[in-house]
Order: C-alpha cells, then structure tokens, then sequence
C-alpha cells in the first residue's frame, strides 16, 4: 500500500468518525446498525469506527437498545463530559467566565471583579490569567467562546457602540484574544444585539418621511411568473459579487502564499506566524482570480505547494522551491472537489466548477464507496459519465444532465437520484 493511499484512507476514517460524532450529537442516544443505515457505512467500517471513538473517550456506551423482534442493541452516546468549552460574557461593568460540557451543562460561572471605565485594560489582563490558569487545570477544553457588548465590528475587532462605558470601543477584541491560545477562540456579539450587524452612532432622534408604498408584485411576489425574470437580476448580482471579492477588504491578502478560512486560519497563525497568507473572509464567491494566482505561483505541475513564487512574478519575494509538507496536496484536492464530491453519500458530477468552465473533464477519480468516476463536458453540457466500482455496493448519483440516466434497466429523469447496486470490477456508463 503506498503512503498516498494510506492518506486517503486516514482522511476517510476521520471524516467518517466526525460524521459519526455529528450524528449522535443530533439524536442522541443511537444503536451501531441505526448509525451505519443512515450514515450509508458498512457494519464492519461503523464497528471501527465506534471503537476508535470508545478507545478516545469521545463517545460512550449508555446500556442496551430495544430493536426490532425483540433484539436488543448496545446504544452509543457522545461523551459529553470528556470534553469542555470555555465561554466569556462581556457585560459593562461585568466579565462572567464559565465552563460547560459538550451538553452546555455548566460545571461552573463565575464573576470576574466589577470592572469600571478605568480598569478595562486591568481587567482584560486579569482575564488573560484567568483563561491560561483554566486551561492549563482543565486539558481537554476545545475552544473558547465570547460574548462582547455592543455591536461587533468583526474585520475590525472593536465594538461599535456602547451607551456607557466607552472604553470598551478602544479594545480590539481580536488582536487581544483571537491568537493568545492555543485553543480556537470564537468572538459574536451578545444575544441582546445580535439581531442586528449595522453599526450605528448615538446622536438625537429625528423622523424620517414614510416612504410611499410601491405595488409591485413582479419583485416582491416571487410566484413562477415573476421568477423567472428576476432570475436575471439575481446573476447580475451575482456577477457583481464576483468582481467584490477580488478586492474586497475581507479577504486579506498577504503575498500570497498560503489560503485558508476559518477554522483552519487559526491553525496556520499558530505554526507559521511569519507566513505570507491569505485569508478569505468572503468563501463564495471565489476570488478566482487571486486563487488563479496562487496556482500558477505556488503550485508545481504535479500539484506540490511550493515554498514560494515559482513564477518569478513578484507575487511574493519567497521563491523559495521545495515543496509543503503540510498539506501538500491541499490545492489538488480543492481542484477535485469542484470536479466530484460524494461527502453526503450522493456522487455529485461537476457539482462547483465556474460558469466559464466550458470543456472539462477528469479520469478515474474516487468517491466514498470506492467507486471511479470519469467524466467529460463539451461546450457546457456534461457529455460522458462512467463509473466503476472497484468493491461493490450501492450507487447513488445525482442526475444534474441536460437527459435521463438510463442504466441497468433504471430511467432517472434529470434532478432525481440514480440507483443501482454494482459489483466487485462492475463498470456502468451513465451517460
């Protein structure tokens, strides 16, 4: 077995395990056969699935299941309490800080000491202390939440209005707290505000005109009729967003080297501080105009991240050539999923890929359930699909085609899910 099938067989595992997770997270308390029904998982792949979770403490046994003719099952539980969160509620002149379980059940909150507008800076050290003593008494917390008053203004890390105690304004929430852990830290607006994202100034109140009412009904009613032509100024929009994000002040440009968003922001800021990276705030649209950048530069032929411009373009003054070790094959993957995606245990053809995209296709690529998919479009319609099935097991392919999916004597008209069980080396053509 080579190193990159046992990656791909890693990356499965986890991805299976975190499904899993999620799923006993929203139904609680479930048997091993209902999660792997519903997960579309083998007994056998749920079996080490589950004891990989039992072995971590991520998950428990909670007794015995009543199941169909009196058979009995053991029922599997998220293990709530192996695992804790810190939150923070910023209040004025109060800081509460507690800790929860998975469940949000509380082992304790306390309060801080009252904080007035002088001793903001104090009592943002005195909380620093306060989390680093909590996280170094309690190992297994996975992230911290807080709550901040007022209006969070979050590409800029400051609050924009607080009706008293001002100094609140003058604290940028993310440069304080956001990298100081090394756990992920989450920053939203209080409950009370959060209904709202507008900044908004104090000041006097002053009426404004009733705006007369517009009967409209081809843009507020969007009954089939009006629909369809407002579709047209929906992709204008669109196309207007598009051109945004290549500029927009969310996405933050270093000389681009390394993309991330998210979560997975936070992890790259940790291990490589003096990294070049770009960080997208805004994920749909793509700017697909600095993400093509970053392939031409930072990408060799064989889809190796590069240490840095291998364009000589003056993208970046790195041009340093080796390649990524972690996550080497990041951009590649990224590519594929545009191509194919099978995540929701549904094989989706050419499910991300640009409107620009006119001619494409791929060979042999592999969705969960082991099966190869190749494909081809021609001038914007999707001409060729091929599947084999390299184990066997139940297909299921969204039919996206301009025409029916007919194979294996099944007719799926277009929108529908194609059915079919393959076996072991079966190939079928699709389209």
């Amino acid at each position: 077995m080579n190193s990159r099938t046992t990656t791909e067989q890693q990356t499965l595992s986890e991805y299976n395990r975190a499904r899993t997770l999620q799923y006993l997270h929203h139904h609680g308390i479930a048997s091993r056969a209902q999660i792997a029904k519903a997960l579309h998982l083998t007994p056998a792949a749920l079996s080490k699935i589950s004891n990989h979770l039992l072995a971590s403490g991520a998950i428990v046994e909670t007794g015995a299941l009543e199941g169909k003719g009196n058979r009995r099952s053991i029922g599997l539980a998220v293990n709530a309490r192996a695992f804790q969160v810190l939150g923070v509620k910023f209040a004025r002149s109060l800081i509460e800080i507690g800790l929860f379980d998975l469940a949000g059940k509380p082992s304790f909150i306390r309060e801080l000491p009252t904080v007035e507008n002088t001793t903001i800076p104090q009592a943002i050290e005195s909380l620093h202390a306060e989390i680093r003593r909590l996280l170094a008494e309690h190992p297994h917390i996975l992230a911290i939440g807080m709550a901040v008053p007022g209006p969070y203004l979050r590409d800029r890390g400051h609050t924009a209005v607080v009706s008293s105690m001002g100094q609140w304004r003058q604290v940028n929430f993310r440069a304080e707290f956001e990298h100081a852990f090394d756990v992920p830290v989450i920053i939203r607006s209080s409950v009370r505000i959060s209904h709202t994202k507008t900044p908004v100034e104090a000041g006097e109140r002053a009426e404004a005109p009733a705006r007369p009412y517009e009967k409209n009904p081809a843009k507020w009613v969007m009954m089939p009729a009006f629909a369809k032509p407002r579709r047209l100024v929906q992709l204008d929009r669109i196309d207007k967003l598009r051109q945004w994000v290549e500029t927009c002040p969310y996405n933050e440009k270093g000389a681009i080297g390394i993309v991330c968003a998210g979560a997975a922001y936070q992890h790259v800021a940790e291990a490589l501080p003096d990294a070049s990276i770009f960080k997208l705030g805004v994920t749909w649209p793509l700017p697909a105009a600095a993400l093509r950048d970053f392939a031409q530069c930072f990408c060799l032929k064989n889809s190796f991240h590069a240490n840095g411009d291998q364009s000589r373009s003056g993208k970046s003054n790195f041009t340093y050539r080796p390649f990524t070790l972690e996550g080497n094959m990041a951009f590649a993957s990224s590519l594929q999923e545009m191509l194919l995606q099978s995540h929701t245990g549904t094989v989706r053809i050419f499910p991300a890929i640009p409107p620009s995209w006119k001619d494409v296709s791929f060979r042999t690529l592999r969705t969960e359930g082991a099966f190869l998919v190749s494909a081809a479009m021609r001038d914007g319609k999707v001409s060729e699909v091929k599947v084999r099935s390299t184990v066997g097991g139940p297909l299921r392919v969204l039919n996206t085609f301009s025409r029916p999916i007919e194979a294996k004597g099944v007719v799926c008209p277009p929108g529908e899910v194609f059915e079919a069980n393959l076996t072991p080396g079966e190939e079928l053509t699709l389209l």
